[in-house]
């Protein structure tokens, strides 16, 4: 939800490596990312957590149309 990105085709690590660029980027901010995340839950609960995640997919925003990351393929 951080990064605003909800199509099915995207994982989370093809999210990451869009946004941050490279593998060392992604390793400096991944702690930091796992912690909101427990802050959120615990603040807000899986079972909002979750809600929030399935109203924001429902919309299907468009993922982005150009990305940094590489083709498996």
């Amino acid at each position: 939800m951080r990064y605003d990105v909800f199509d099915p085709a995207w994982s989370w690590t093809r999210i990451l490596l869009h946004h941050h660029v490279d593998d060392q980027g992604v390793l400096k901010v991944l702690p930091s990312l796992f912690h909101q995340f427990l802050k959120e839950r615990d603040a807000h609960g899986v079972e909002e957590l979750a809600a929030r995640h399935s109203n924001q997919f429902a919309e299907r925003r468009p993922a982005p149309e150009r990305t940094h990351t590489k083709d498996p393929h």
